[in-house]
């Protein structure tokens, strides 16, 4: 199901109605395949990023084999983009988005080496974990991880939380991270995120069709969500409209990325 992405899509026709489609043509598109270590508390991993690029680059994280871009989808209004690649689609609805970013609570920019801006950045995460705890009176709250992390993972279980993490990647499931066990989201994530008092979810939700899902199951057991978006930055924050509490942005180029990383923050 992608209803949410739906939408979004419908949002983004309406407050840009009024627009120059010139605004929204897509003028590239990058494919990025990757392998990434940034420090021992990450399990190596491998990834593909999409990003498309109008007057803001829009990126997904996808986690399938996908094909490469085409110059057919150069000079399209990334409004009415279609494709038969949903990670094609989220990129681009991203750039769409990207030129109607919403205010931020809070912006960072990191600019320490790869690393280091691994661990500010888990810290900044982590505080919005920290920030709706205290809001909840909680004084050892329940964590469930969506798409696990393991910095972000070690800096919550040195805060003294309750830390489950899930994953789909079966590279990932299985595997210790700062002493969690990692569990197949196919079998176990909706039955934790009922159980939980905090789940941080990641934007990669977005691709793998899992989001509508998550954010249901969230609501209904009044469990708080921080979204932690690569995958979706600029779209996501419209996502506090319906039901999100916390959305940290982080914008392409990521932190993985040499030079300056920027993250923001919208809160509900």
């Amino acid at each position: 199901m992608n209803d949410v992405l739906d939408h979004l899509r419908s949002k983004l026709l309406d407050i840009s109605s009024d627009h120059s489609p010139s605004r929204y043509s897509l003028s590239s598109f990058w494919k990025i395949n990757m392998a990434f270590r940034p420090n021992n508390l990450e399990l190596g991993y491998t990834d593909t990023i999409l990003v498309a690029y109008t007057h803001v680059a829009g990126a997904c994280f996808c986690p399938y084999v996908v094909n490469d871009p085409a110059t057919s989808f150069i000079g399209q209004d990334a409004r009415t983009f279609t494709d038969d690649e949903l990670c094609y689609r989220i990129a681009v609805l991203d750039a769409a988005f990207g030129i109607h970013r919403l205010p931020a609570d809070l912006s960072y920019k990191l600019q320490e080496p790869i690393a280091e801006k691994a661990f500010g950045r888990a810290n900044i995460v982590c505080n919005e974990v920290s920030r709706l705890a205290s809001q909840r009176q909680l004084l050892r709250p329940k964590i469930l991880t969506i798409g696990s992390v393991g910095t972000i993972i070690s800096e919550l279980v040195s805060r003294g939380y309750e830390v489950f993490g899930t994953d789909l990647d079966s590279s990932v499931v299985g595997k210790q991270l700062s002493g969690v066990t990692i569990a197949d989201g196919n079998q176990e994530t909706l039955s934790l995120l009922q159980s939980v008092d905090i789940a941080i979810v990641t934007g990669m939700t977005f691709a793998t069709g899992t989001f509508d899902s998550i954010l249901a199951t969230g609501i209904k057991s009044n469990t708080a969500i921080v979204m932690f978006c690569q995958t979706g930055a600029n779209f996501a924050p419209y996502l506090r409209e319906l039901g999100v509490n916390s959305i940290v942005a982080e914008y392409f180029p990521f932190y993985m990325f040499p030079g300056e990383s920027a993250i923001s923050i919208f809160r509900s």
